[in-house]
């Protein structure tokens, strides 16, 4: 089954769980719009967020990879001066790990920042 296929069904799958019952379309629209997916009351509450996926995947790198990162992870908030024309990115560590890699996320109103996007 191509990417695509794969990823329409777990998005449908998705939907199902959501009882949702309209187009994925439809469905993308209520995702984004829906107060149930933007919890967040300050940029804290979201940087904790991604804090909580991290520890949550950590342990089981290992069993999906022969190759782990070495060096120290680090999430921040992007620069309140580049905030809003930036999209999330990680920028990874130097070489000799002297740098921890980090994953940046804009966050310009935490309480509209959406939950699954």
């Amino acid at each position: 089954m191509p990417k695509c296929a794969l990823l329409r069904a777990e998005m449908e799958k998705i939907k199902t769980q959501e009882k949702f019952e309209g187009s994925l379309q439809e469905f993308f629209s209520y995702v984004n719009t829906n107060k149930k997916f933007t919890p967040f009351t300050n940029a804290q509450s979201i940087l904790d967020s991604f804090w909580n996926v991290k520890k949550t995947i950590e342990p089981n790198l290992a069993k999906m990879f022969k190759n782990t990162p070495k060096t120290k992870f680090e999430i921040r908030q992007t620069e309140a001066f580049r905030a809003a024309s930036a999209s999330a990115e990680y920028s990874p560590s130097n070489e000799d790990g002297t740098r921890p890699g980090v994953f940046y996320t804009p966050i310009i109103d935490a309480k509209t920042f959406n939950a699954v996007g």
